[in-house]
């Protein structure tokens, strides 16, 4: 429930298009069934934050490990 509201507040929930993907959202506890025995994988921003210790990172930095061209 805490996840689902967390998500609701991030949305225009207010409006329409909030709403309908507000309706669209599916939240396990656990992994789904059509899911389970595959592999898992772990995107590389996921990666990145187990890679050091850093309580910090630059938007910078950041925005170029997710592919940004600046």
């Amino acid at each position: 429930m805490i996840l689902k509201r967390t998500v609701r507040g991030m949305l225009p929930y207010k409006m329409r298009r909030g709403r309908d993907a507000f309706s669209r959202l599916r939240i396990y506890v656990g992994v789904p069934r059509e899911l389970k025995g595959m592999p898992l994988e772990q995107p590389d921003a996921a990666k990145m934050r187990t890679e050091s210790n850093n309580r910090y990172i630059e938007l910078g930095a950041l925005s170029r490990r997710l592919g940004a061209n600046f």
